[in-house]
């Protein structure tokens, strides 16, 4: 038997159980009323549980053909919507969502036959045939797109002494950055009226620059040399002699896939205090710009013993490291999930039914909408948003073959689509373009 069978079946049993006892006994009255002034006469303590078993089974009877003849003619509807269960998810509004999820329009290295010959190191498998996935309200940001609520003061200056501590250095003064232009204008508005303005906070320690922003992220990175001054320090930290003498954001043509996995390997061991990842999943791959030059990434994020908390430490909680001159010159850690609420587990669409809306145009894309053909999809998975949207949710990213004209010959390039992997009766009306 099909599972929904045995689910509407189920819904038909609770019905049956939950017969007011009140209305039988409001029924028994009547009828004993009726006998005692008609042809019979029943006394109330000999007759008052033979008549209610009598009047429940036949009640019961008419319930279970109404419902049986409900579900026989309403076989597609959703029975959550028929018994009002499962209506208390809020509403998702993405209408400034969808395309700020740091995807967008990407070339691809010769070398490789497709995009889907590139691992990005996206834990998201389609065998998990997944039901439901959380969505999250963006507590990190107000409508208008301001940082708002997220971390306090208190907690980024933690944040920021913590990181130091952890790569041996000495913060020296702590600098707020703030959000003025913006805020001026919304001072008499109830939402903003706690909102100071207040966006992250550097730490500056010698010539590294820890910045902790309210929505999570950290972003360590060196200072700048000002005209005429002296270089400072080259970086966050020197690598070894091998790495030295490779060239700027590390090229594919400079490093081997053998030398980046090393490298990957050397960082997670350097960093392992600064991530504090339990189980740490190194990526490394080439991603190719479109002159043809392609550029390794080096990522970390955490695995978790649930699947789904995986999938969110790898969009949500996950380190990216820059290279330049044998240096380590940059980190970024995002961390949303300091911060963003959960609003529900939320029912998904399929991937045949993600690319059916594909197919006629129901996709974001930051180069806008266009017709697409089916044998130009050559790559689809599953990503969250990490935006100022109001809510963060899973979509269905399609990556599409699409001419582009100045390209290196051998390169391809991919038109990003993204379309919303949540059923389209939790999310409100919106602009796909």
């Amino acid at each position: 038997m099909k599972q929904e069978h045995i689910m509407k079946q189920e819904y038909i049993m609770d019905a049956l159980n939950h017969v007011d006892e009140n209305m039988i006994e409001e029924a028994a009255k009547a009828r004993m009323y009726a006998m005692e002034n008609g042809e019979q006469v029943i006394k109330k303590d000999t007759a008052k549980h033979r008549e209610k078993g009598i009047l429940k089974a036949a009640i019961a009877a008419c319930i279970c053909t109404a419902v049986i003849a409900g579900v026989c003619f309403l076989e597609d509807q959703n029975i959550d919507d028929l018994l009002g269960t499962g209506n208390d998810l809020p509403i998702l509004d993405i209408s400034r969502g969808g395309i700020s999820s740091g995807m967008g329009d990407d070339g691809l290295n010769s070398g490789k036959a497709g995009i889907a010959e590139v691992d990005n190191g996206n834990p998201w498998r389609p065998e998990k045939q997944l039901e439901t996935l959380p969505a999250f309200k963006n507590s990190g940001y107000y409508p208008h797109g301001g940082p708002a609520s997220g971390l306090t003061e208190d907690e980024m200056e933690a944040k920021i002494y913590s990181a130091a501590e952890a790569l041996d250095l000495k913060i020296v003064k702590i600098e707020r950055v703030e959000d003025t232009d913006n805020y001026k204008g919304y001072d008499d508005e109830k939402e903003y009226s706690q909102y100071d303005g207040l966006i992250a906070l550097k730490g500056y320690a010698e010539d590294v620059i820890i910045q902790v922003e309210r929505n999570g992220n950290i972003f360590i990175s060196t200072v700048a040399s000002e005209p005429g001054e002296e270089t400072r320090k080259k970086g966050i930290l020197k690598l070894p002699q091998e790495w030295a003498a490779q060239v700027s954001y590390m090229t594919d043509s400079a490093v081997t896939e053998e030398q980046a996995n090393e490298l990957i390997d050397y960082l997670s061991c350097q960093c392992s205090d600064l991530l504090g990842f339990s189980d740490p999943q190194k990526i490394t791959y080439v991603e190719t710009d479109l002159t043809g030059t392609g550029h390794w990434q080096f990522q970390i994020y955490d695995k978790d013993q649930d699947y789904i908390q995986t999938l969110l430490n790898y969009n949500f909680k996950r380190a990216d490291f820059y290279i330049e001159d044998g240096w380590l010159i940059h980190i970024r850690i995002n961390d949303y999930l300091s911060v963003i609420e959960k609003a529900g587990d939320y029912p998904l669409i399929t991937i045949e039914e993600a690319e059916e809306k594909l197919l006629t145009g129901e996709y974001n894309s930051i180069s806008g909408n266009t017709s697409i053909d089916k044998e130009d999809v050559e790559k689809v998975e599953l990503c969250y948003s990490t935006g100022i949207e109001d809510y963060l949710i899973p979509y269905y990213q399609f990556y599409v073959n699409e001419p582009y004209e100045g390209l290196k010959e051998g390169v391809k390039h991919y038109k990003i689509c993204l379309v919303p992997a949540i059923e389209d009766r939790y999310i409100s009306e919106r602009d796909m373009s």
